[in-house]
């Protein structure tokens, strides 16, 4: 018998989440959220309190449930506080459910193409129209939204966001923590040499990427590159606005 979903956390799209359990007959628990405690329900679900009441009054739903992290939002990064960093709150949730021993839930919605080779991690959401192509791996805690693609030999890190209508060529290696907006692109790379992107990157929407950038950079409309944190001297990047001639 399938466990009920506690979902970890409440951002807007919590519906789509809601949908794929509805869809695959998944029965939902509620939601924990400490942002939310004046609230008795979000968009119908019933709120449960704090991710932290897992430690004292809500620790039975560690046996009865399985978990999914929901809140959060890889990418988004402050400059100039990394500790004010938008998916550190995600993060630091994700922490705190793997020192609880939570078990973690994978939600697929049936229209997603995944290859009987490929791998998708743990706690991951794959949407409506998605896929993974040949050989292709999702590290744990990964999101990729509707009609995105994975190619085939890509190897991703833990963390991992691919907004809507985004795609990731073949034999691109992508590091933990990595954003990649709606209708971006990562040009895929050779088997010999693959496209790689290193940790806590932000690749902005409608870019295409054609070439590999080290961690901790941002990449914007037209190529702009901005530094952040300690991250080493930035190369040139390749990159176009799908919109724009």
């Amino acid at each position: 018998m399938t466990r009920p979903i506690v979902f970890v956390g409440y951002k807007g799209d919590l519906s789509m989440f809601v949908d794929v359990c509805t869809l695959n007959n998944t029965p939902i628990m509620g939601i924990m959220d400490k942002n939310f405690l004046h609230e008795t329900e979000l968009e119908g679900i019933p709120m449960l309190g704090s991710e932290n009441d897992l430690l004292t009054t809500q620790r039975h739903l560690i046996d009865e449930c399985d978990f999914f992290v929901s809140s959060g939002f890889v990418g988004v990064k402050n400059a100039d506080d990394p500790s004010k960093t938008g998916d550190l709150v995600r993060l630091e949730r994700i922490a705190l459910l793997e020192r609880l021993g939570c078990q973690f839930a994978t939600l697929i919605h049936p229209t997603a193409i995944i290859h009987p080779t490929a791998e998708v991690g743990y706690g991951s959401f794959v949407g409506l129209l998605s896929g993974l192509g040949y050989k292709s791996k999702m590290g744990a805690h990964s999101f990729i939204n509707s009609a995105t693609f994975i190619g085939h030999h890509s190897q991703i890190g833990t963390n991992f966001i691919g907004a809507a209508r985004s795609m990731v060529g073949g034999h691109t290696h992508i590091g933990n923590n990595v954003f990649l907006g709606a209708c971006g692109i990562i040009l895929e790379g050779h088997w010999k040499d693959p496209v790689v992107i290193g940790d806590n990157c932000l690749i902005h929407t409608s870019v295409i990427l054609l070439k590999s950038i080290p961690e901790n950079t941002t990449v914007g409309l037209h190529g702009k590159t901005y530094k952040r944190y300690t991250s080493p001297p930035l190369p040139d990047i390749l990159a176009v606005n799908t919109f724009r001639t």
